[in-house]
């Protein structure tokens, strides 16, 4: 972790600002699994210093990753506007993000379902051209297995084989589904996704949610964030919540409800940023991820058709990848167990390794 001296340091360096930000403008504001974030309330500025600490993409440069995302999706309205980065500061233990803080709480599944509709809708309504330098997934079912598998395997002296044997059994279900459904994404429109949107990655502020850990997005079919937000290892991870199908139903609803309030009027991914900017002080390099090919399908400049799909297709494709998703969550879960029994983890949480240790413990419940 770092410290308000070792931010203060950074900043003095980096000269971000017109003057030298004092240790009384700089408090720490909450950290993840690979990230930590520190509020800098400075010139009249309310801004957030994203420190990170590892990616769950393996990707050399995750603070770039992740700079040249919130730039891509910030025409949705509902996320945090990206101002600086530089990847391999010195004073700093990782790579560092300047953005715009956002006021809010998070999200309550029992009052903000429509408001998360809403932002999805909005998000997913960001056209994504052709060449944008961003991760894509367009097999979503088999890209998500191939990842679980992945995490299964990460450490092979892990102790819980019981846990292991289930997931692997798991995993070769969701293979199937994968075979079996890849027809129902064929075609789908690319969208950017979160991925990762469990209810502390929302501030509800005013009526409006706002989406923010942009660290793991890709390029993929809507349903990966329509799954993940009501997988129950989703909406369990920070509260007590699992919704059950009028929940889902009435989700999907506002969300469909949303995309035809938004047909017509989408707006276009920002991809277009340089790999380095010295009149800034930033340097990434977003622009140099390997990509796979466009989906086929997409024109020239993205697909900039109207959207709406049907609520019953809707929900089918969610239902797919919730299953889906359940085994990226639990073997993650299991990964980082094992992170946590050998303390290889730069940032830890005992609030977390208790919720994975639950997890872990209730995969039966999960894979029912």
């Amino acid at each position: 972790m770092e410290t308000i001296e070792t931010v203060q340091r950074f900043l003095e360096h980096m000269a971000w600002y017109a003057t030298p930000v004092p240790a009384s403008a700089i408090s720490f504001l909450a950290a993840g699994e690979y990230n930590e974030n520190w509020r800098i309330r400075h010139e009249g500025r309310d801004e957030v210093l994203r420190v990170n600490h590892g990616s769950q993409l393996r990707l050399a440069d995750q603070i770039g990753y992740e700079y040249a995302v919130l730039r891509a999706v910030h025409p949705s309205g509902v996320t945090p506007r990206a101002l600086r980065v530089k990847s391999r500061p010195r004073h700093l233990s990782g790579g560092a993000l300047l953005m715009e803080y956002l006021p809010g709480r998070p999200l309550d599944y029992r009052t903000d379902l429509e408001a998360a509709a809403h932002t999805f809708a909005a998000v997913h309504s960001v056209v994504v051209p052709r060449g944008c330098p961003l991760l894509r997934q367009p097999d979503p079912v088999a890209d998500i297995a191939a990842d679980g598998l992945r995490l299964i395997h990460r450490f092979p002296d892990h102790p819980r084989t019981d846990v292991r044997d289930a997931l692997l059994r798991y995993h070769e279900r969701v293979v199937r589904l994968g075979e079996d459904t890849r027809a129902l994404f064929e075609g789908e429109r690319q969208v950017i996704a979160n991925t990762e949107v469990n209810s502390g990655n929302f501030l509800v502020h005013e009526g409006v949610a706002r989406l923010v850990d942009w660290e793991k997005a890709v390029v993929t079919p809507r349903y990966q964030d329509l799954g993940h937000f009501l997988a129950p290892t989703t909406t369990l991870w920070k509260t007590d919540t699992v919704l059950d199908e009028a929940d889902r139903r009435r989700f999907l609803a506002a969300y469909r409800d949303a995309l035809t309030r938004l047909a017509g009027r989408e707006t276009v991914a920002d991809c277009h940023f340089d790999t380095t900017d010295t009149a800034e002080g930033v340097t990434h390099e977003a622009a140099s991820h390997t990509t796979a090919p466009d989906a086929p399908g997409g024109q020239p400049h993205g697909d900039m058709a109207p959207d709406v799909p049907d609520l019953d297709a809707l929900a089918v494709r969610t239902d797919v990848l919730v299953r889906a998703v359940l085994l990226r969550g639990l073997a993650w879960c299991y990964m980082a167990w094992q992170e946590y029994a050998t303390d290889r983890r730069p940032l830890a949480h005992p609030d977390t390794l208790r919720t994975i240790e639950r997890y872990l413990a209730e995969v039966s419940w999960f894979l029912r």
